[in-house]
């Protein structure tokens, strides 16, 4: 349901207007260099200058954007420049948006859960300025909550750090005195308390640890389900490597793009000293509710943070395959879809053994992106599943990126929230678990003053094609959720509903210091 906004309640909303990046061609050509295992660029990081130096849009361009801007009455002081001078923010009352963007604001309301959100449906800038934006933000999309199970489980494992630890062979400790930071990705509100996260450490053996740091908000009298999940088990499992929280709400008073709003913060708040490798990130969107300019921006500026050498990693949703088009076609998730990010799929145990064979959890998501096309690094893997896939090619785009990269377990997780001990399950509970892993690697290299991880992608695949048993496979499960007749079917190698498999962490460890896989080590 919709009605036109009330102007005299006075509501103001944050815009955000993302200039047009040089160079986009060289993005992905730069993180190969640097991310791509035997190349001899491999762990050459790139600083902010020589970023800026590619992206940045000409000081003209910026300008004629300013000019339009007060030339609708907005003065210069409103107007917030990055560093990067390629997103200009101002703060405006809903009239004048109304006024600047030719557009009609509306109030939608959910069906199901009576939540509103400001928003338009389309806006026009003038022509002399269009070539030189991507898009407008803060009014023009909808974030999509994170779901939270409390389901069955076929087993009566109950999933802790230390289950988890011995279900993937980690045996790594960080070092003492560590130079390694992580951090978990907060939206929506999400909040942690860290008497949760103490009583969680004492509860399963775990030292005790407070979080370094939190950037942004954290009202920790109302502790949200997927920071507590996300923070607890990153540091559970990966404990005593210093962590942070960065809190986007995402529904403050401008209600702006959770993702875009984060990516602004850390661009501008990055430093190549104490700043986190790795990123925990549990939330996603359908790639059908958003635009292909915001998806292809938002990618390329995770390829930008892999470009300094910090890894992302998502969950790749909680709602099978989906359905759209009168459910003829599934329904890809972002930022899952984005070559730039890992991301996860959930698992559960099919025996008492926890180190027997796992299978898919049937809401798992995973698919074929119909925006970004199927990176180089899985081409092989991906062909190989096509090849014995009984899934109708109608309902998916062949040539699409493939997700999940890899999976783990993703039920039965124990959180504690306010205080009291809860029963979660999702892919988001798979994303820190994977992330603690990349976590516990990134410290051995830095002990041995080796290059972090960085955009990770192309080392999964190389590892896995090294040695399969980096990977465990799993071969059953399918994600038919929603409308649709069919789902993907778990396979024999990879496939879009695990990934790769489920990590053994020594091995994908051993594989991440290997000379004869980064021949760049050979004489470290």
């Amino acid at each position: 349901m919709k009605d036109r906004v009330d102007h005299n309640l006075g509501k103001r909303v944050k815009l955000v207007i993302a200039l047009k990046h040089r160079n986009v061609d060289r993005i992905e050509e730069v993180l190969e260099q640097v991310s791509t295992p035997d190349s001899p660029q491999y762990g050459q990081y790139w600083t902010q200058d020589q970023i800026s130096e590619l992206i940045s849009p000409s000081q003209q361009d910026v300008q004629s954007v300013l000019n339009w801007l007060e030339a609708e009455g907005i003065r210069r002081e409103q107007i917030q420049v990055n560093r990067r001078g390629d997103y200009l923010s101002v703060v405006l009352r809903t009239i004048e948006i109304e006024s600047l963007l030719n557009a009609e604001i509306n109030e939608f309301r959910h069906q199901e859960t009576g939540t509103t959100r400001m928003g338009l449906i389309r806006y026009t800038v003038p022509c002399e300025v269009a070539p030189l934006i991507d898009f407008v933000a803060g009014l023009s999309r909808f974030p999509k909550f994170p779901r939270q199970k409390e389901i069955a489980s076929p087993t009566l494992i109950l999933t802790t750090p230390g289950v988890i630890r011995s279900a993937y062979s980690i045996t790594m400790q960080p070092a003492p005195n560590t130079r390694n930071v992580q951090a978990i990705a907060s939206f929506l509100q999400q909040y942690i308390k860290e008497s949760d996260l103490t009583t969680f450490q004492q509860t399963f053996g775990l030292q005790t640890q407070a979080v370094s740091k939190i950037v942004g908000p954290n009202n920790s009298s109302q502790p949200g389900v997927e920071a507590s999940l996300d923070i607890q088990y990153l540091m559970g499992i990966a404990a005593g490597i210093p962590t942070w929280v960065w809190s986007t709400p995402g529904e403050n008073e401008f209600q702006q793009e959770p993702f875009l709003d984060w990516i602004i913060q850390v661009d501008e708040q990055y430093s190549p000293q104490n700043f986190p490798k790795i990123f925990s990130i549990s939330y996603q969107d359908f790639e059908p509710s958003l635009s292909p300019s915001y998806m292809t921006r938002v990618s390329n500026e995770f390829a930008l943070i892999g470009i300094k050498g910090i890894t992302l990693c998502t969950g790749s949703g909680d709602w099978g395959t989906q359905c759209m088009e009168n459910c003829t076609k599934f329904q890809p998730d972002f930022p899952s879809s984005s070559p730039f990010i890992v991301s996860t799929g959930a698992t559960e145990f099919l025996t008492e053994d926890i180190l027997g064979p796992s299978g898919a959890t049937p809401w798992s998501s995973g698919g074929f992106s119909n925006v970004f096309k199927r990176p180089n690094f899985q081409d092989q893997v991906v062909r190989k599943f096509l090849g014995i896939s009984k899934t109708p090619i109608s309902y998916f785009n062949l040539t699409g990126r493939g997700f999940p990269d890899i999976s783990t377990i993703g039920i039965n997780f124990q959180v504690f929230v306010q205080g009291s001990q809860r029963n979660v399950g999702g892919t988001s509970a798979a994303t820190p678990t994977f992330a603690s892993i990349l976590s516990l690697i990134n410290d051995m290299r830095i002990a041995k003053s080796l290059p972090t991880l960085g955009w990770v992608n192309p080392f999964l695949y190389k590892a896995y094609a090294s040695n399969i048993n980096t990977f465990r496979d799993v071969t059953v499960g399918n994600n038919q959720y929603g409308c649709c007749t069919y789902g993907f079917d778990a396979v024999q190698g990879w496939d879009p509903l695990t990934g790769l498999g489920t990590p053994n962490a020594t091995l994908l460890a051993e594989a991440a210091m290997s000379a004869s896989l980064f021949p760049s080590f050979a004489n470290k």
